[in-house]
């Protein structure tokens, strides 16, 4: 499959990872929904939002079948038979490659964005021809200490997912909060002493270690208050008049 191949079916991608099933359902989904119309309208949505791989799968096999695609071909040879019926398709619409132009193809792309902008990636609703997105993603760089000079706005925003995948990820965050916890130091109830004999009862030693903790924090809190009335006896009492006249020292003497 050639990138000739996707960009004549107005595809907004020039490469396809045959390894990443959500690529491929993608692709056909587009290629149905615009040009070959051989499924009803829902089928498209219902296909992109089955969960389970063996329903799709099994989906996806019957849908390249229609086209020719033997059983037991490549996934890449069968995506082939469906991009070669679009094609033919768009031949016999538009009556040959005259309407095939660079031109004509960038227009026929502008619009599918236009049209899925809704509907697929989020950051298809964007505007990346617009100076706010320009100043936007070169802030977003700087927060996250990816250098920012770089002229074109759209490999600031790249790189930019680019890092928050690798390393702002739900399971990256997860695994260093873990590591952090390992390193803190944790007190250990088990060897912090009670003052008494060690009760036999599990139960009752651990109660008793807890016990002891409580009544440290209450033996704290309880000293606190006692130095902070001593301060305030103190400011009370104080006689303010009988501090010394240090002005008829004199000093050399």
């Amino acid at each position: 499959m050639s990138r000739r191949k996707l960009r004549a079916v107005e595809y907004d991608r020039d490469y396809l990872n045959f390894d990443d099933d959500h690529e491929i359902r993608r692709l056909i989904a587009t290629v149905e929904e615009v040009h070959l119309k051989h499924r009803d309208d829902s089928w498209t949505s219902q296909m992109l939002d089955e969960t389970d791989p063996v329903k799709w799968t099994a989906e996806l096999e019957k849908y390249f079948a229609e086209f020719g695609a033997p059983e037991g071909c490549s996934r890449a040879a069968a995506v082939d038979y469906v991009l070669s019926a679009a094609i033919n398709k768009i031949y016999e619409q538009k009556g040959g490659d005259a309407e095939l132009s660079s031109n004509h193809l960038k227009e026929q792309i502008a619009k599918l964005l236009e049209a899925h902008r809704d509907s697929q990636n989020p950051l298809n609703r964007l505007d990346y021809t617009s100076p706010k997105f320009t100043e936007n993603a070169r802030v977003l760089c700087s927060i996250l200490g990816i250098s920012a000079h770089h002229p074109d706005p759209k490999i600031l925003m790249k790189a930019a997912c680019l890092y928050i995948s690798e390393n702002l990820g739900e399971d990256v965050i997860a695994e260093e909060t873990e590591e952090v916890l390992q390193k803190k130091k944790m007190l250990d109830i088990k060897s912090f002493p009670i003052g008494m004999e060690v009760p036999k009862n599990g139960a009752v030693h651990f109660s008793a270690r807890l016990l002891r903790l409580i009544s440290l924090k209450q033996l704290r809190e309880v000293s606190r208050m006692i130095n902070e009335t001593l301060v305030e006896i103190q400011n009370l009492t104080m006689d303010m008049s009988k501090r010394a006249d240090l002005s008829q020292v004199q000093y050399g003497r």
